[in-house]
């Protein structure tokens, strides 16, 4: 499998970690006691979901301040430049996976509701909580709303307030994080959700986490030579704070309040988990290969495939759940294993990337737009 030369073996490892923890949060209760299941689900879902959220605005943050960072001269060909080369990379696969859910549905005995539009558009999850129907795509959601949103944030803070550079992209993530979490303070205190369906997977309070990795993009970008000399003290204070707040995670949601969870973990728990995250990426972002060659193709794979393993690995979970359940609990986890991993590197290699590739033929060049 041919891998792009450009590529941050350390943010590979970001990548990696947070796809196997999603696997190993769906795939634990297979041989885990019930309570022990719900602990470790909870806990490796989130640390996975919420990782890919910060990754996520830190490479996209990259790509935004190369558009938008200059004295932009066509807003319209910059937002468009980048909702064609994001859209190439993450729909074609996101509206095939949800084909092959569909017939799912239908191959093992449900039917086909009236809300299954809603994830065309992804607004399944933007008021109510998110359907049990294909589950990952709560997050995806949130991903694509902000990708749609936030250029457009810039480019009307561009026009109406005159906002250029560092300041502009201050005042976009600024902005987001800070709506995001008053409309979570809002919600804790008038109708009060569980934590899980009310708060983390609902779309418009959580488009802050990608916001942070947005703002760590930034800080690259503007102070170099800041982001690198710190990055040490960035991934100490950031794993230190993490792991407070996992234990915070644990106590509060799992331990004290059950499913329903407290005030603090419904609204700020969020900003500081997504800050303290984000301060990993300095250093990962310092680490450019591996001299280990067997370990470097083994996580550079994974980190390649984890998008389609993302989007694969439930249906697997679904089938064997159905399918297979005289068989061990070790051999079900291994069939889920091997078969999203060889599944989401054949769909990588035969239509994702071809599909990605497909954008430099309907994107618009650097020529076409003019930053100074």
């Amino acid at each position: 499998m041919k891998v792009d030369k450009g590529r941050v073996f350390g943010l590979d490892i970001f990548r990696a970690f947070a796809i196997l923890c999603v696997l190993v949060a769906h795939t634990n209760s297979y041989y885990l006691l019930r309570n022990s299941a719900r602990v470790t689900t909870q806990l490796f879902a989130f640390i996975g979901v919420e990782t890919f959220f910060v990754l996520s605005g830190f490479l996209i943050g990259g790509i935004l301040l190369k558009l938008f960072s200059g004295e932009v001269k066509s807003l319209s060909l910059a937002v468009k430049n980048f909702w064609v080369r994001r859209w190439f990379r993450t729909l074609p696969n996101y509206f095939l996976m949800l084909i092959v859910y569909v017939l799912l549905e239908v191959m093992m005995g449900g039917t086909l509701k009236s809300y299954y539009f809603l994830f065309v558009v992804f607004l399944q999850n933007t008021f109510h909580p998110h359907p049990t129907f294909f589950g990952p795509a709560w997050s995806l959601s949130i991903e694509e709303w902000f990708y749609l949103l936030f250029p457009l944030l810039l480019a009307t803070a561009i026009l109406w307030l005159k906002l250029r550079g560092q300041r502009l992209f201050v005042f976009a993530v600024s902005l987001v994080i800070a709506l995001c979490l008053l409309c979570r303070i809002v919600l804790a205190l008038t109708a009060n959700p569980e934590w899980l369906i009310g708060f983390r997977t609902i779309m418009p309070l959580r488009l802050d986490s990608i916001a942070f990795g947005v703002g760590f993009a930034l800080l690259k970008y503007f102070h170099p030579a800041f982001f690198t000399k710190y990055r040490f003290h960035f991934f100490v204070l950031g794993l230190a704070g993490t792991i407070v707040s996992l234990f915070i995670f644990y106590f509060d949601y799992l331990q004290h309040f059950g499913m329903k969870g407290g005030f603090f973990l419904k609204t700020f728990f969020f900003s500081f988990y997504s800050l303290f995250a984000a301060m990993l990426l300095p250093l990962c972002d310092s680490i450019k290969t591996s001299s280990n060659r067997i370990w470097h193709k083994i996580i550079t794979h994974i980190s390649l495939i984890s998008y389609s393993l993302y989007l694969v690995h439930w249906a697997f979970v679904l089938l064997v759940n159905k399918y297979a359940a005289g068989f061990s609990s070790w051999e079900r986890i291994l069939m889920v294993w091997v078969a999203s991993i060889v599944t989401a590197t054949l769909q990588y290699k035969y239509f994702e990337r071809p599909m990605t590739n497909m954008r430099d033929k309907f994107s618009f060049g650097k020529k076409n737009i003019p930053i100074a």
